[in-house]
């Protein structure tokens, strides 16, 4: 995952203007915290690779979360059914997902993957 896309779609969640709990997960979660609008925020990734998407709907189920916004290669497992509202921002062309909305963000500039 290109630390640009990052980058782009953490500056899109910034412009709502309300805070969401940033997970970073591949096959497990490494952080989850909240993001303020109003703060800086480190775009530098933990783990890469080996994606699950469970434990991020697990989690978000544990934490009441109102959706979903997924950035991803689309390259995983996906739960078997859920009922979140959820957006999957996907950096691969014409991807589909059991689930939810698929968007494609086109990462454009230099790829920073591995900063």
């Amino acid at each position: 995952m290109p630390t640009r896309a990052l980058q782009m779609l953490l500056g899109e969640v910034k412009a709502m203007g309300i805070p969401v709990i940033f997970v970073q997960c591949d096959a497990e979660i490494h952080e989850a915290k909240v993001v303020s609008p109003y703060r800086k925020f480190d775009t530098k990734m933990k783990g890469r690779g080996g994606t699950d998407f469970r434990p991020v709907f697990d989690y978000a189920k544990k934490v009441n979360a109102n959706g979903v916004i997924y950035l991803t290669d689309m390259m995983g497992t996906f739960p078997e059914q859920c009922s979140m509202r959820t957006l999957w921002v996907s950096t691969e062309k014409d991807q589909t997902a059991p689930f939810g909305k698929v968007i494609y963000l086109p990462v454009e500039g230099p790829d920073t993957e591995g900063d």
